[in-house]
């Protein structure tokens, strides 16, 4: 049958779970833009929909109210693909006949989505300010900015603070500029490893909202816990609890990044191997860090699927000026060929003497074996004076 477009009809997303009648005529259900549908990895969702008219009908009629599906990523290389759905048997009425309850089971929706070219290179980012001060969506803006130019690359959507839904820029309530479209910076997302739009539409009317999809590279902005100071080992925290103030926390074990390649963790500690440069241990005169060597958060992340790992094994920069400094040098010399994502990782931190930073490099092996990267330093009278990039085998992890 042809699609109806001449009766007055809306399309409205609805969470997952929703099931009964009550379900899907309380606005409680509706899928909000903060929330994620899982349609790959561990969930396997399937995508609910409400179509919405102010015509009363007949079962039998509902079959032709079709609509379109595409799920697609927030790059002008790529133009989505519409795949044309229509109601089922299974999909019923609302009491007064004028709304139609739409279910497409994971399988089916995921079938028939037209995915992207394999060799296209998608790269997504994360960044939330505490208000801080020193705070700034600035280096992951400057990753963003740098992928944006290779021809290879597509970006996902990214999140920033809260999220903005919105077609234009928006200030988050500290009053930095969220990127139109944006992710809320949430748990969900930095599991996933990034986002896609799930968006629909019948005629002229299209709605968009969120799925997780797993990045090629990612930044990630954020505070991370070292052990050291937190149990669990090694989580990185997100929006979600701000700024009401209980922390939510994602720990390595929760994330899916297995078709990840490079993911940079642009925040304190998570990266740290059983304290191998005694940086914890330096500061341990009273006990403050009685499981420095004992717990190595940086293992953990290194066992999530990316094959290289960048990021700081005690403190990490601020993001201003510091943090969007260095990650605007190593986009740059990444890109440019100059360095490969390591010695670019090294240079752009000895740069501005950050010598916490840190690399985990599965994907080139020496001599049989992964590495871990990172400064060494000698100090006299509190004053550097000598620093060397040194490599750990893993067997001495």
């Amino acid at each position: 049958s042809d699609q109806i477009t001449f009766l007055p009809v809306k399309v409205v997303f609805y969470m997952p779970t929703t099931t009964t009648t009550e379900q899907w005529l309380s606005p409680v259900f509706q899928q909000s833009w903060e929330d994620f549908y899982h349609f790959r990895g561990k969930q396997h969702d399937p995508l609910k929909l409400k179509i919405e008219t102010d015509f009363r009908m007949r079962d039998e009629l509902k079959k032709q109210f079709g609509f379109e599906i595409a799920i697609h990523n927030n790059d002008p290389k790529t133009l989505p693909v519409w795949v044309k759905f229509f109601p089922g048997n299974s999909d019923s009425l609302s009491p007064d006949g004028t709304d139609i309850f739409c279910t497409i089971q994971n399988e089916a929706l995921i079938s028939r989505i037209v995915q992207p070219p394999s060799g296209l290179l998608e790269y997504a980012s994360t960044d939330w300010s505490d208000g801080n001060s020193s705070s700034s969506f600035g280096d992951a803006d400057a990753f963003d900015s740098g992928m944006s130019s290779r021809i290879d690359a597509v970006a996902l959507v990214n999140a920033r603070s809260v999220g903005n839904e919105n077609n234009s820029a928006m200030p988050d309530s500290n009053g930095l500029l969220m990127k139109p479209l944006s992710a809320k910076a949430t748990k969900d997302y930095l599991i996933a490893g990034g986002a896609e739009f799930v968006e629909a539409r019948i005629g002229e009317r299209a709605e968009k909202r969120l799925c997780g999809k797993c990045a090629k590279w990612l930044f990630v902005s954020s505070h991370g816990l070292s052990c050291k100071y937190h149990d669990p080992d090694g989580p990185i925290e997100t929006i979600d609890g701000a700024p009401e103030g209980g922390r939510i926390l994602v720990a390595p074990e929760e994330v899916e990044w297995s078709d990840m390649e490079c993911v940079i963790l642009n925040l304190c500690s998570v990266l740290d191997i059983c304290d191998l440069t005694g940086k914890y241990q330096a500061r341990n005169p009273n006990g403050t860090y009685p499981d420095a060597q004992s717990k190595s958060p940086g293992k953990r992340w290194a066992a999530t699927g990316p094959k290289m790992l960048l990021g700081y094994n005690f403190s990490a920069p601020r993001d201003e000026p510091e943090g969007t400094a260095i990650a605007n040098d190593w986009i740059t010399a990444v890109k440019s060929g100059a360095a490969d994502g390591v010695d670019a990782w090294r240079e752009a931190n000895a740069k501005r003497k950050a010598w916490n930073a840190c690399a985990i490099d599965i994907d080139k092996v020496v001599d049989s074996e992964t590495s871990y990267y990172c400064f060494e330093t000698i100090k006299l009278f509190n004053k550097t004076v000598y620093v060397e990039w040194y490599r750990f085998p893993k067997s001495s992890w």
